[in-house]
């Protein structure tokens, strides 16, 4: 008897440690999503600078056009795989998911400015 109330206890903290886990991945991963909506409306805009250049400069432009999406996807990738992240490891993939979306904001303003 005391044993099995032992386990269920140890079982009982396991399930409040993953739903912590959990609470916090959603609510990292709604932030992120939030802020990516606003990045996309940049690429979008920068989308549209391309159509209206010519020469040397769209192309240019279409490369850096190419890359902002290509990071786009590879953070939203990398945020979808971060739901299976053990929760000892949470900090660390949260510390460097925030630089990958900070790093990919900046390029974006570059090409903007």
């Amino acid at each position: 008897m005391k044993k099995l109330l032992i386990l269920s206890v140890m079982l009982l903290a396991a399930n409040t440690h993953s739903a912590t886990m959990n609470e916090n991945y959603d609510e990292f991963k709604k932030q992120s999503e939030e802020k990516m909506e606003m990045m996309e409306k940049k690429i979008e805009k920068i989308g549209e600078k391309v159509n209206e250049m010519s020469g040397e400069a769209k192309v240019e432009m279409q490369e850096k056009y190419a890359e902002l999406i290509e990071l786009k996807d590879d953070f939203k990738d990398k945020l979808a795989d971060a739901s299976d992240t053990a929760e000892n490891k949470w900090d660390d993939t949260k510390i460097k998911l925030n630089r990958y979306i900070d790093d990919l904001e900046n390029k974006i303003d570059k090409v903007i400015n």
